[in-house]
């Protein structure tokens, strides 16, 4: 079978099936159209190809036939039920550039077709956690201060006294 690299702005499972049922739509059409060439029928029903799977074919450099996109419906099928799949939380809803970005870095590191599935947690401050099928790492603002509490308490310690002997000072000016 044909190895095919899937394209970087495809990150989600759901990119994924929606890449893969546009595709199932242009092969479905294309049979419809043959049928119809064949009984002399003088209509083409044209298929609409996304924008994500023209540019899986382009980036993939795939002669497009009925054959070529048959092996490509056959391997994104297989991604569907194998590939990797990380979980990514954040405080907000990343931009989709940064999505990608992150997308392309687990596949390069890994060198496995990797998926990302986002979510949202606004409790988490900034960063993110990444939740792997063994590991949970967790980068957020909240979990560093969490885990600095000490060093936090005494910076706002300090700074509390900063301020009590600054308005003390202030107050012994005013009354002068």
């Amino acid at each position: 079978m044909v190895e095919y690299k899937l394209s970087d702005s495809i990150g989600t499972r759901t990119q994924l099936v929606n890449v893969f049922e546009n595709l199932e739509s242009v092969l479905e059409k294309n049979v419809q159209n043959s049928i119809r060439a064949e009984e002399g029928v003088d209509f083409e029903d044209l298929p609409e190809v996304s924008s994500a799977l023209a540019q899986l074919i382009k980036d993939n450099d795939i002669k497009v036939t009925t054959t070529s996109l048959k092996e490509l419906k056959t391997w994104l099928a297989e991604l569907k039920q194998s590939a990797p799949v990380l979980r990514l939380t954040f405080a907000s809803d990343p931009e989709n550039a940064i999505i990608t970005r992150i997308v392309k870095w687990f596949r390069e590191q890994s060198g496995k077709e990797v998926l990302v599935r986002i979510g949202v947690q606004p409790t988490i401050a900034a960063g993110c956690i990444v939740h792997t099928p063994s590991h949970q790492y967790d980068f957020s603002l909240r979990n560093y201060l969490l885990q600095n509490t000490a060093l936090f308490s005494e910076i706002l310690n300090e700074k509390l006294a900063t301020d009590v002997r600054d308005q003390t000072l202030a107050e012994t000016v005013v009354t002068q």
